[in-house]
């Protein structure tokens, strides 16, 4: 499509800025959610992950045959968290009660497996062959993050023997889910292809998600969270950026063939890995 058209489409001269606007309206959007009472608190939460799955799906309509299935996972992945926050929000808001587990958390964890999905799909796209070097690179990463993972955020449930058991597994199953994603983003951020905009997006979005179900999880076992807390700005934050890169024209780059991956270790990846690596050592030793 050429760039030269002003129709609005993602890829048009109008449409390469539209991008820009949403990103720009979110991060405003976010500040105005701590400025509000709960309730419209709660109902703009709500709208701004609506309108990252309206931008997911938009941005897929536009993107070239076979390379529209990554959005619509990344779009169901974030209308399953829609579904789960009205849930919640019809629990807390009209039946002024917050059950634990409910159904809102099926389609929370629900939207963990989309987001693997679409991930994987767009490793399998940008990595011509078998690599085996990045799968291994993400497998130590994924390793390290699991030690602390367990420690930190797991053990505490599963050694509290005064929660029914369904409680405890699904609270352990939300930093279980985490690590699935982080295992599948490593693999993404690591395997060959061009580094586009899209490309910082998605990975920053998923960053800040992941960063966000920590600290959720930390608050959760320390009893201090409430719905409007700062850790919320993370979750939007990342649902601005998600849509923000369905809808940049640097999208379908995405998913087009990298070159043929190449066992070189370079300053990142040895930071990387060697951060990874001792983790386990390191936290048994404190």
């Amino acid at each position: 499509m050429s760039r030269t058209r002003g129709d609005g489409k993602p890829g048009s001269e109008s449409g390469s800025r539209v991008w820009a606007l949403y990103l720009v309206s979110g991060v405003l959007a976010t500040f105005v959610f701590f400025l509000l009472p709960e309730i419209p608190q709660d109902i703009l939460y709500i709208l701004i992950g609506v309108s990252a799955t309206v931008m997911a799906l938009e941005g897929a309509r536009w993107q070239p045959a076979g390379r529209q299935l990554p959005l619509y996972l990344f779009a169901g992945g974030l209308l399953m968290t829609v579904t789960g926050d009205t849930i919640y929000t019809f629990y807390e808001d009209v039946w002024i009660e917050d059950p634990f587990p409910s159904t809102a958390d099926v389609f929370y964890v629900a939207n963990y497996l989309f987001y693997a999905a679409a991930l994987l799909l767009l490793v399998w796209h940008r990595t011509p062959g078998r690599d085996w070097g990045g799968i291994t690179d993400a497998a130590i990463i994924t390793t390290g993050a699991a030690v602390l993972s367990w420690i930190f955020l797991m053990k505490p449930f599963a050694d509290d023997l005064t929660l029914p058991l369904l409680e405890r597994l699904i609270s352990i199953s939300y930093p279980l889910m985490d690590l699935l994603l982080l295992a599948v983003a490593a693999r993404l951020l690591i395997a060959p292809g061009a580094r586009v905009p899209a490309f910082y997006f998605i990975g920053v979005s998923l960053l800040i998600y992941l960063i966000s179900d920590a600290v959720y999880v930390i608050l959760e076992l320390a009893g201090v969270y409430e719905s409007g807390h700062p850790v919320d700005a993370g979750y939007m934050i990342s649902y601005v950026l998600l849509g923000a890169a369905a809808l940049h024209p640097s999208m379908p780059v995405l998913s087009e063939p990298g070159p043929r991956p190449e066992t070189r270790l370079t300053w990142w990846r040895f930071a990387l890995l060697t951060a990874a690596s001792l983790a386990t050592p390191g936290v048994l030793a404190v």
